[in-house]
């Protein structure tokens, strides 16, 4: 089975999140990524799995931020090198 790997730009979108903030959860390390070349990409599986266990809330917010339907987004069928 191949790994589908997706873009910050992508990982923003299927989670409503701001560009900037995946920036930074990215590179603090609360998303896991990998490199590819200079850039990050994000394991889609990571991503589904943080989803599960809540998201991504800031400090003093006591629910998850409500994120966008991420299977649409994250299960498009594209092939890896389509994602940029």
């Amino acid at each position: 089975m191949m790994t589908k790997l997706i873009t910050i730009p992508r990982f923003a979108e299927a989670t409503g999140l701001a560009y900037r903030l995946c920036l930074h959860l990215i590179g603090t390390g609360q998303i896991p990524s990998v490199a590819v070349g200079r850039r990050r990409r994000i394991d889609v599986r990571w991503v589904e799995q943080w989803l599960a266990t809540g998201g991504y809330r800031s400090s003093g917010q006591e629910s998850p931020i409500q994120h966008r339907e991420p299977a649409r987004i994250l299960n498009t069928g594209e092939p890896r090198s389509a994602a940029r």
